[in-house]
């Protein structure tokens, strides 16, 4: 998963995602560059056998959480990824994420403390 914030930033565009490159560059370069993206996959599910944690059957998939659409592009974006078969973990689906955490039993763990402090305690200002 390749995690962007942008949130204080128009946020992740369109136009960025759709370009296609034979030399990794710009901002995307896991999603712009087939060959890039099948070097490192490659390397990482290796990786991953190795370590006994995959097998040869196991697949790799791409994703992105963004933090941050730009509103005009949700929907291309959207489209762009679900053409592709790629991840997309846009603002709203994080926060319910947030919010699903916040509902599980106690756990020691800095981000489910942090989900059910929010959601526990919201800020009335």
């Amino acid at each position: 998963m390749e995690v962007k914030s942008f949130l204080d930033s128009l946020g992740v565009q369109f136009d960025d995602l759709k370009e296609v490159h034979a030399v990794p560059q710009g901002r995307y370069k896991l999603f712009t560059c087939e060959n890039y993206r099948d070097i490192v996959f490659s390397r990482l599910k290796n990786d991953l056998i190795e370590s006994g944690l995959a097998d040869h059957e196991t697949k790799i998939k791409i994703g992105l959480a963004a933090g941050k659409i730009y509103a005009k592009d949700v929907a291309d974006i959207a489209a762009l990824f679900d053409e592709r078969d790629w991840l997309l973990w846009d603002p709203s689906l994080i926060a319910r994420k947030l919010k699903d955490l916040s509902t599980i039993g106690y756990e020691n763990d800095p981000y489910v403390l942090a989900s059910k402090l929010i959601h526990r305690n919201p800020l009335t200002e």
